[in-house]
């Protein structure tokens, strides 16, 4: 029996540069094992097709194609090709960044909020550029551009099941972003 088993992606690795977020173009161009991560992510594809796994459920992906992970969420790429490549736009954050209203949303998020939405390219390409450069008020900038890029997932995206707040609610996302982790009843109970 094969067993693929998830590797973990933390901030040690990638917060490098800033202690809550990272901006990057990646160049795919092989499959990409499947994998977690401690943190909010939000890819949008440049150019290249591909096959995303996310959850299980696969999803064929393009130019235009935008995904928001959290911490729950597994995924993986594969067919990818190796002479086209997969040009991704990648931002990896803490939701603490986030105003509250975008907070609680993200807490809402039952299934992978994605989708076409073309209208995250132009922000995600100035995001870039601003990230590696030094210019004056370069955080506030950064984070007024992750917040726009998730207000407009959430207005592209209608895939997004919301659920109301409640005890059983806040258990199951704490078991979601804990699961790999030891957890007993008394832990989730609190």
């Amino acid at each position: 029996m094969n067993k693929h088993v998830p590797f973990k992606l933390g901030k040690e690795r990638y917060f490098t540069k800033d202690p809550n977020f990272t901006v990057v173009e990646h160049l795919l161009r092989k499959d990409y094992p499947l994998h977690w991560h401690e943190f909010y992510e939000i890819e949008y594809i440049v150019s290249g097709n591909a096959t995303e796994i996310i959850n299980g459920t696969e999803y064929e992906v393009g130019p235009g194609f935008a995904v928001l992970l959290t911490p729950a969420d597994l995924h993986s790429y594969k067919n990818v090709n190796a002479e086209e490549y997969l040009t991704i736009h990648n931002v990896k954050f803490s939701p603490y960044l986030l105003p509250p209203e975008l907070q609680k949303a993200l807490n809402s998020i039952s299934a992978p909020l994605c989708g076409t939405c073309s209208a995250i390219g132009p922000v995600f390409s100035k995001l870039l550029q601003e990230y590696n450069g030094q210019d004056f008020a370069r955080e506030p900038f950064i984070l007024a551009s992750i917040t726009q890029i998730c207000i407009l997932l959430f207005r592209c995206c209608q895939e997004v099941h919301y659920s109301p707040k409640d005890p059983e609610r806040e258990m199951i996302l704490y078991i979601r972003e804990h699961f790999l982790e030891p957890i007993n009843v008394e832990t989730v109970a609190s």
